[in-house]
């Protein structure tokens, strides 16, 4: 469902009725590797060429990203009556093989860099996170930035005939698959500990009971020497006290 004060959807919401060409995949290396934050964090850069030109939907290289491979989704012209604006997606290509508990979380921000000023990048955060899945696998903009502006080589947007589009992401680390029980609670070390605790009052209990059968024992064999006539019933001496 469209948000109207932020302008994102999933993009099989915002093409609804509007029939979409096949996408054009960049070759690999056309724009450097993800870098990395750290394990669950990175950045990639998207630059496209032929932009004033451009009409088609295109798509970016994939990248990895905390564990995951991502690529861009942009719509040069906007989605037709929806907007005349720059539409920008996320996409988690790989969502719709995923099982959904394996689906990734992510919150993003889409850059449009400025070449003439960096401090005057224009950006746009999608704060909430979102889960890829395999029905809502793309997630962005339909009304990113206004056309017209990108086209004014004033503002600095158009580099020649290019324009370079930056995605940050953050992805939820998986707690299902990270979470250490033991070393979080200590709830496998204590159920160890109640059972010797438990096992130590048996344990002393069966030794008092050996110990009592072997005195009586020991008592039988002195009567039986001292009184011939005493006979204990080896039956007697092997079984414990009720």
């Amino acid at each position: 469902m469209e948000d109207s004060a932020n302008g994102y959807q999933p993009l099989s919401q915002a093409s609804e009725g509007i029939e979409v060409e096949a996408p054009s995949v960049q070759e690999p290396g056309s724009s450097g590797d993800a870098k990395p934050h750290n394990e669950f964090h990175g950045t990639w850069e998207w630059k496209v060429d032929n932009f004033t030109t451009a009409t088609d939907n295109k798509y970016s290289d994939k990248f990895e990203i905390g564990t995951y491979i991502w690529r861009i989704l942009m719509w040069p012209r906007g989605i037709e009556e929806r907007s005349p604006d720059l539409a920008v997606f996320l996409d988690a290509s790989l969502a719709q093989y995923t099982p959904l508990r394996m689906c990734p979380k992510a919150v993003f921000t889409f850059t449009l860099v400025n070449h003439l000023d960096p401090d005057s990048n224009f950006n746009k955060e999608m704060a909430a996170l979102h889960t890829f899945t395999p029905t809502k696998s793309d997630w962005g903009f339909v009304s990113f930035h206004s056309l017209d502006a990108i086209l004014n080589p004033r503002n600095g947007f158009l580099d020649g005939d290019s324009i370079t589009i930056r995605v940050e992401i953050q992805v939820q680390k998986d707690e299902p698959f990270a979470y250490d029980s033991r070393k979080e609670t200590g709830h496998a070390d204590k159920a160890a500990a109640a059972g010797r605790e438990a096992a130590a009052p048996r344990e002393a209990t069966a030794a008092g009971e050996a110990a009592a059968l072997a005195a009586r024992a020991e008592s039988s064999v002195l009567s039986m020497s001292s009184n011939p006539n005493i006979l204990v019933p080896l039956l007697e001496l092997l079984t414990p006290p009720h």
